[in-house]
């Protein structure tokens, strides 16, 4: 496993993360036409941000928090679009818009910041990515507030061509075995192993070699044969640190 670069086990992990999710939700959504408040707890119980999204305590409310996110980034994805920052700017507008209850009491340091980015890629996932803690720490984003963090995260990565390499490994992705994942999301799962500890970045690879082991010979070998290639295109570090800790630890 250790002759492996981490766009390799990036794009595993994608596929991994595509199988078993991403997919599912993206078709649910298709099939819905919109954001639901019960597809907002689905992927937001996948991607560990559900505790940021209070239930109501009277049963027979429905669920007020979930539907207010639901109808706030369906609102804005319609505009969606723009560079990282631009993008992320419209999450920090849309995190001004949410009940008090989600975004908290503080305008300036708002809590759901990683929340918003992730429940968006389901709706806009062309040329956009999650923010989360460890990706910022791949980037050697200083820690503080989140909604700085995510700032400094999307500008650092449009500065490094996140925009350009996504768009040449999707490239690569559609004459691929496997034409349906997104660069973007192997992107994304190689911040994650980049900036997580050495122990947590070990048990990823372990995870991604006893799913291959699992997958059917043919499907396999087109995966390994397309994170291959992303790793040739991508190089060993496409990402580097704007100072701080290299690494998470």
């Amino acid at each position: 496993m250790q002759d492996k670069s981490l766009i390799y086990w990036a794009t595993i992990e994608h596929h991994r993360w595509w199988l078993c999710h991403d997919q599912v939700y993206l078709n649910l959504l298709a099939q819905e036409g919109q954001l639901r408040p019960w597809t907002v707890r689905l992927i937001a119980k996948a991607y560990g941000v559900n505790r940021g999204i209070p239930r109501a305590t009277d049963p027979d409310a429905g669920d007020p928090a979930a539907t207010a996110i639901a109808d706030v980034l369906g609102e804005a994805a319609q505009q969606f679009s723009g560079t990282l920052s631009q993008r992320f700017a419209i999450c920090a507008g849309i995190l001004q818009q949410l009940p008090p209850g989600i975004r908290g009491a503080e305008p300036a340091s708002p809590k759901f910041v990683s929340g918003t980015t992730k429940l968006m890629w389901f709706l806009r996932p062309s040329g956009w990515t999650m923010f989360d803690s460890f990706a910022a720490n791949a980037l050697g984003i200083a820690r503080g507030k989140s909604s700085v963090r995510a700032r400094l995260f999307y500008a650092a990565l449009e500065k490094q061509g996140f925009s350009q390499k996504s768009e040449a490994g999707n490239a690569v992705i559609r004459v691929s075995g496997i034409p349906e994942l997104h660069a973007e999301r192997v992107i994304d799962k190689y911040l994650w192993l980049a900036g997580c500890t050495q122990p947590a970045r070990e048990k990823a690879k372990a995870i991604c070699e006893a799913y291959l082991q699992g997958l059917p010979s043919k499907h396999a070998e087109d995966l390994q044969a397309l994170a291959s290639a992303l790793a040739k295109l991508l190089g060993e570090n496409p990402f580097c640190e704007n100072g701080g800790e290299p690494y998470a630890t």
